[in-house]
């Protein structure tokens, strides 16, 4: 695959504190493009017309028992436009899908992943509703999982675990990917790939009273230690 890479490099410092990085520029594309799978899968292409990195504090309000610890937490913010993940593995559906935007947050000294957001353009945001960290996490609680860190080193792939997720990931309108210790009451902790999607129909069996936006979104659990496969929900669900 022939990779066509614009780099845009403006690094912008976007918060008031002073914030020291360890990693340079170089080194955090490189490190989020590795994360994307760029760096090893040549399955994969990419062509981006637009791209920048830029240093933040980071924010997302929507991450179950980590959002305290994360926010406001230094960030490399590498923003790829105009995105295409091929993976022929994913069928001949994936080679059609339209270009996507991700954004990749990384730890600003360790280059720790915080999470991929990737979002295709132009959907009507509001058929679309991610529950706050707070509504989530009661959820999961009330059904004995736990999200305890962040892990650093998967040895499955980003483009691997989206392979193996429910509800089209690589077509969906909005999609969450968080690398994570996760367990259950039962299941001791493991490293994961946490893929939440949103803007299906999933709930096919679900009346039509339910709302769409409580209909629309999938979260597949995959190992990051050996690629299996362990669940499939559409928990946890906004109110």
């Amino acid at each position: 695959a022939i990779f066509l890479i614009v780099f845009v490099l403006s690094v912008v410092q976007s918060v008031a504190q002073d914030v020291t990085a360890v990693m340079n520029k170089d080194e955090v594309a490189t490190r989020a493009l590795d994360i994307l799978g760029l760096g090893a899968d040549d399955t994969v292409g990419i062509a981006t017309t637009h791209s920048s990195i830029t240093i933040q504090a980071f924010s997302d309000s929507t991450i179950p028992f980590l959002h305290d610890r994360l926010t406001n937490r230094p960030a490399w913010h590498v923003h790829l436009e105009g995105v295409k993940l091929s993976l022929p593995r994913l069928g001949a559906d994936s080679l059609r899908a339209p270009a996507r935007d991700y954004d990749v947050y990384l730890d600003d000294s360790t280059g720790k992943l915080l999470e991929i957001v990737s979002v295709l353009g132009g959907y009507d945001s509001s058929t679309v509703r991610v529950p706050t960290a707070t509504e989530a996490e009661q959820q999961l609680l009330n059904h004995g999982e736990h999200y305890f860190a962040l892990y650093e080193e998967p040895v499955v792939t980003f483009p691997e675990a989206l392979k193996r997720a429910v509800g089209s990931p690589h077509e969906t309108v909005l999609l969450f990917a968080r690398c994570l210790l996760w367990g259950t009451d039962s299941l001791s902790a493991r490293p994961v790939w946490i893929m939440d999607v949103y803007g299906g129909d999933y709930s096919l069996h679900a009346p039509k009273t339910v709302p769409l936006y409580q209909r629309n979104h999938m979260r597949t659990i995959i190992d990051a230690t050996t690629g299996e496969f362990i669940v499939a929900t559409n928990m946890p669900l906004a109110r």
